[in-house]
């Protein structure tokens, strides 16, 4: 069973050591979080860190023409620029979830946060496109280790009452930081040199990773209402080969980490095709529009991290899983409306259908966090965090790469006079030229996210069944004496 504030509340005849009521509950979980720095302290800290890495990796986009015209870069090779800090987050998370769960958390965010700092003052100085290059890659591999790093200390320092708000806080640093970027850029732009715009950034993550190593992070497992000496026992033992299994065939794990990847495979293709799809129909390039379309992405995505966060916040024993249900019910939806939103003809109607596919797609995020943060061990959270990270990264490298394939294949004639293009230009997919440009089919393109929202829909509704119970047997666990109980694991030195 699960308890009434959601962090569970198994019996523990299995694991041999009674339950503790729920006011003895509350003294452990203060006595765990004593040692550490403030909850607090960590919020607003995290909050400005996540602010810092957003204008940070804004900033590429912002500069990217500029990069092309000063360092005369192709077509190729300015596409490569965009997708350099995604392939760097994508092994850096996956390689430092490891890393996380076993040594000192607050040195490994300043290490994370001092790479990327060092990075963006390499992008202001690089002289050619391979130093770009290799600067952009370790850019996005910091903001990765730092995202993943957080996170992890996040969910040992909030409880499950209010971990989807403070997700929803550091999740919300990237629409702020598209908001602040195109000031900072221009404001530099006028002042002083373009670089100094990477400089400023750069200047200010130096300054917060020497403030993280004066930090001191929660017990592992501090905010799950666990005698502290049993969570000590789990910590000092760490993890083994067993638990990295047991994580692998863990279900809502596993349900989670794809229906994240999936749909954030959806909104990114959204993000990347909806202001060229919205340039076509009008039959001109237009500013103003262009505007609409970021300002209507921010305030749609924002919506829906923010319910999704409420849904997280909102779960009990008896609606625990919502947290797959309804993100499940509204990603179908979204493949819905994308159906029809293509049926559209002004621009207009066509901003606000994009603007709901996004709220719709956005509002698993959160859910999807919270829900690894309640089935995975405090000692594996690391590992967790690292592969959804990494699976959202993936996700966005790859969405347009395989919406620009559909959208190129059928672009032709031949193509579209086959059956299967006849079908995809009865549901307003066909080719569309703005004058002087040649033909492009972006309707083809989106439609691929159509089975993309359905079974990310239909991988979260499979979880459903399985959440309660992996709740319960995470907490069985941590009250549990450890398997490893013994093997003292001496790369956890005080302080976590």
């Amino acid at each position: 069973m699960i308890d009434e504030s959601g962090t569970g509340g198994s019996p523990e005849g299995e694991a041999g050591s009674s339950s503790p009521s729920p006011p003895a509950s509350d003294a452990l979980e203060s006595a765990a979080l004593r040692d550490s720095t403030p909850a607090a302290i960590w919020l607003v800290y995290l909050a400005v860190m996540a602010v810092v890495d957003s204008v940070g990796r804004w900033l590429i986009p912002a500069f990217l023409p500029r990069f092309v015209q000063e360092l005369q870069l192709d077509r190729a090779q300015a596409n490569w620029l965009l997708m350099a800090p995604l392939v760097g987050g994508v092994v850096a998370a996956l390689a430092i979830g490891v890393v996380v769960d076993r040594f000192w958390r607050p040195r490994i965010l300043a290490l994370g946060i001092a790479l990327e700092s060092a990075a963006l003052a390499l992008v202001a100085l690089a002289s050619d496109a391979f130093r770009l290059q290799v600067a952009l890659v370790a850019v996005g591999a910091g903001s990765a280790w730092f995202m993943t790093t957080a996170f992890a200390v996040v969910m040992d320092a909030f409880s499950p009452r209010v971990r989807g708000r403070v997700f929803l806080l550091i999740f919300l640093a990237t629409p702020l930081g598209a908001i602040l970027t195109p000031w900072l850029a221009n404001s530099f732009g006028r002042i002083l040199p373009w670089q100094t715009a990477f400089i400023v950034p750069a200047g200010l993550g130096l300054a917060l990773a020497m403030v993280a190593l004066v930090l001191r992070a929660p017990m592992r497992g501090a905010s799950e209402g666990v005698d502290p000496r049993r969570l000590k026992l789990h910590e000092d033992a760490g993890p083994i080969q067993a638990d990295y299994v047991d994580l692998m065939v863990n279900s809502s794990c596993t349900y989670s980490v794809f229906g994240l990847s999936f749909a954030s495979f959806g909104i990114a293709g959204v993000l990347a095709w909806a202001p060229s799809y919205l340039t076509l129909v009008s039959g001109a390039q237009n500013p103003i529009l262009e505007r609409a379309v970021s300002l209507v992405a921010i305030v749609s995505q924002s919506l829906g991290l923010g319910l999704g966060a409420w849904l997280a916040d909102q779960a009990r024993n008896a609606t625990i899983r919502r947290l797959f249900l309804v993100p499940g019910l509204l990603l179908a939806a979204a493949a819905a409306l994308m159906l029809a939103t293509l049926q559209l003809q002004t621009e207009r109607a066509i901003l606000a259908g994009f603007g709901a596919i996004l709220l719709l797609a956005s509002v698993d995020i959160v859910p999807c966090f919270a829900i690894l943060s309640r089935v995975t061990l405090p000692s594996l959270r690391g590992v967790g965090c690292g592969v959804a990270i990494a699976a959202r990264l993936l996700a966005e490298l790859l969405a347009p790469i395989a919406m620009e394939l559909a959208s190129d294949l059928f672009s032709h004639p031949d193509s579209m006079a086959t059956p299967f293009g006849r079908v995809l230009a009865s549901l307003g997919a066909f080719p569309r030229a703005l004058p002087g440009f040649d033909s492009e089919n972006l309707g083809a393109g989106l439609l691929v996210l159509i089975p993309i929202f359905l079974i990310a829909g239909a991988v979260l509704l499979a979880g459903i069944r399985h959440l309660p119970r992996e709740c319960a047997l995470m907490l069985a666990k941590l009250r549990a004496i450890p398997r490893q109980a013994g093997r003292s694991n001496r790369s956890n030195p005080p302080g976590r």
